[in-house]
């Protein structure tokens, strides 16, 4: 079970069992309305703001809708005689302030317990981020990012491919502390180029493959990434005329890409779980890996 799930069932417990209970669902005071109503709104605020979509405006709009309409269904079906601005300002705000503030605690409390069992198998669910690829394309994309801590900013990401119903995931190096960004950037042979502070890699939409990258003297070596959790890996090494990276102990072939990001274009970014498009946000310098 999730957080998500875990918090969502706090908001549904209350108002299930006091609109079931015959003596409470014919009750019709202020508070008595605001408990059937506030974590009900509440509930589809949380839940829509969980989707990867920027659902701020839709959500609190719904919110307060849900609020509003079931207690007017109350007032009127059991003749209470509160006023509305009366109900909405003194009882409902400071409710639904209340229930944010259970929220955050009861997601806190739950992502703590979790990780004090067991932190190496600690993380939340995986989220994704729609990538809109440019030009005509059977093939979609998506980062997926999943926190590793309850508290701090450190996240697993993976690149996710979707063609005709099935998804192909590979997994990129770990975040292990810092906000969420990447820098996308078009090749000139149709393939993405994506840049965090962690993680330089190339992505094929058409062969659903990743490919990461490294920097050696200068120049930029391409080899396969482990489709796993990275916990140690080296920079690119040299021996008996090869050169390779290691992951996870395993050596991995890497190859000089020159001339691979000639004409490459500034597409757009992820800030946290949302794309912006080139237009919407210029491109910002990465402090990255060497």
């Amino acid at each position: 079970m999730s957080s998500f799930i875990f918090v969502c069932f706090i908001f549904a417990l209350v108002p299930a069992i006091l609109w079931i209970i015959p003596k409470t669902r014919r009750s019709s005071g202020m508070i008595m309305t605001a408990l059937k109503t506030v974590p009900l709104g509440m509930l589809a605020f949380f839940a829509l703001n969980h989707l990867p979509q920027n659902m701020a405006l839709l959500s609190g709009t719904l919110c307060w809708a849900i609020i509003i309409l079931l207690a007017a269904f109350i007032r009127k079906r059991y003749k209470a005689n509160w006023k509305y601005p009366v109900f909405i300002f003194l009882v409902a705000v400071p409710f639904s302030i209340f229930c944010l503030v259970i929220a955050i605690s009861a997601n806190f409390f739950y992502n703590a317990v979790r990780y004090a069992a067991d932190s190496e198998q600690y993380h939340g669910e995986w989220l994704a981020t729609a990538i809109p690829l440019p030009g005509e394309s059977k093939t979609k994309l998506s980062l997926e990012q999943r926190s590793i801590h309850p508290f701090l900013a450190e996240y697993d990401y993976q690149l996710v491919f979707e063609r005709d119903g099935r998804k192909t995931a590979q997994r990129l190096l770990t975040n292990t502390g810092g906000r969420t960004q990447f820098n996308l950037y078009t090749l000139i042979d149709g393939r993405l180029y994506l840049e965090s502070k962690e993680n330089r890699c190339i992505a094929d939409p058409e062969e659903q493959t990743v490919l990461g990258v490294q920097m050696f003297n200068g120049q930029p070596y391409a080899s396969e990434l482990p489709n796993e959790t990275v916990k140690s890996f080296s920079g690119i090494q040299e021996k008996d005329g090869k050169t390779y990276v290691e992951y996870n102990n395993r050596k991995y072939e890497a190859h000089l890409i020159n001339g691979a990001f000639d004409g490459r274009k500034y597409y757009g970014t992820i800030r946290s779980r949302k794309f912006y498009s080139a237009a919407e946000k210029p491109e910002t310098k990465l402090t990255t890996l060497k």
